[in-house]
């Protein structure tokens, strides 16, 4: 072992500690792990804890709830389940709070839905695969993305989806793929006989 002030001198402190214990196969001592907590680094302790604890670690439970992305992996690698103490930090990223909803929680999660609708992409994967049905309240956040409202109206709505047309129309990309999934009856739309052909006429 590398004495203190080798360590500390290094480029990766944190990191060697953790090789050491790798190459070891076991826990540092006390006044290591205490030194490894030190340094804060979010992917060295999250790396201890999988490899050489291989369960929780108290200890570093509160620097590590303070990363959504950290949060999520050590609710579902190593706790296996909610982490109520660390849901404030994944309420506030629609990301993890929909993975999180949707992986751990397995259901909809009320009190991060405010923070998951204001993002397009994550309030129609909250829509499609936790609600597994349409989401009326995200909805006017949704209809402004057009990749979003795209896949929203195809997956979701399987139809016309008229009020995000006028947000769709603006992106030639999602305009296209929109017009020939609904408009060339690709599917069998029971609006698209009502679509108006003279919207298209600039593509």
């Amino acid at each position: 072992m590398l004495s203190l002030n080798e360590i500390l001198l290094s480029d990766d402190p944190s990191g060697i500690l953790c090789v050491y214990a790798t190459d070891n196969n076991c826990r540092l001592k006390p006044k290591w792990e205490k030194l490894l907590l030190s340094f804060k680094s979010l992917q060295h302790l999250y790396y201890y804890v999988v490899n050489i604890i291989n369960g929780r670690w108290p200890e570093a439970e509160p620097t590590l709830m303070k990363d959504p992305y950290y949060t999520y992996c050590y609710s579902y690698f190593v706790i296996k389940g909610r982490w109520l103490e660390a849901e404030p930090t994944l309420m506030k990223d629609p990301q993890w709070a929909f993975n999180y909803a949707d992986d751990i929680i397995k259901g909809k999660w009320l009190e991060a839905e405010p923070t998951i609708m204001k993002d397009p992409q994550y309030a129609y994967y909250y829509a499609k695969y936790v609600i597994k049905d349409r989401w009326p309240e995200a909805e006017p956040y949704i209809k402004k993305s057009p990749g979003s409202a795209f896949y929203y109206a195809v997956k979701v709505l399987k139809d016309r989806w008229p009020e995000a047309e006028p947000y769709i129309l603006n992106d030639l990309y999602w305009c296209t793929d929109y017009k020939n999934y609904f408009y060339n009856n690709e599917i069998h739309s029971p609006m698209s006989e009502k679509w108006i052909v003279s919207d298209w006429s600039k593509i």
